[in-house]
């Protein structure tokens, strides 16, 4: 006791450091992480299962628009999987030849010498 204050053992480090803290965070992050695999899996299903049901009807019907919902349907289980992942290249034509053109050590120079991303720079205030 400092200055007439009491020990407060309920500031998260100090509880951080408790065993019953530490395996109740463990339980609920287990809980939660089967939970989302549950989650994943079961819309991966349902995206399966309307992707099939749209390729017969595409097949059994001649509905055009079928094989379009059944490959988007594909495509929306791929990337839930993180099997497809959708990249934008941002910049005008050309503004980047330099940068190809470059030797790896040319490139860490370049980049050394570019500003932090904007979530990389609130990262190195703390």
């Amino acid at each position: 006791m400092v200055a007439g204050y009491k020990d407060n053992d309920g500031n998260a480090s100090k509880m951080a450091n408790h065993p019953e803290i530490v395996d109740r965070v463990k339980e609920i992050t287990g809980k939660a992480a089967i939970r989302a695999e549950i989650s994943v899996a079961r819309f991966t299903e349902d995206l399966l299962r309307y992707a099939s049901k749209a390729e017969k009807m595409a097949n059994d019907q001649d509905i055009p628009t079928g094989l379009a919902v059944a490959r988007a349907c594909a495509m929306d289980a791929a990337k839930l999987n993180g099997l497809v992942i959708d990249r934008k290249e941002l910049g005008a034509p050309g503004e980047f030849a330099d940068i190809d053109k470059m030797t790896t050590e040319e490139l860490r120079a370049y980049l050394a010498q570019q500003p932090a991303p904007p979530d990389e720079q609130d990262e190195t205030r703390h």
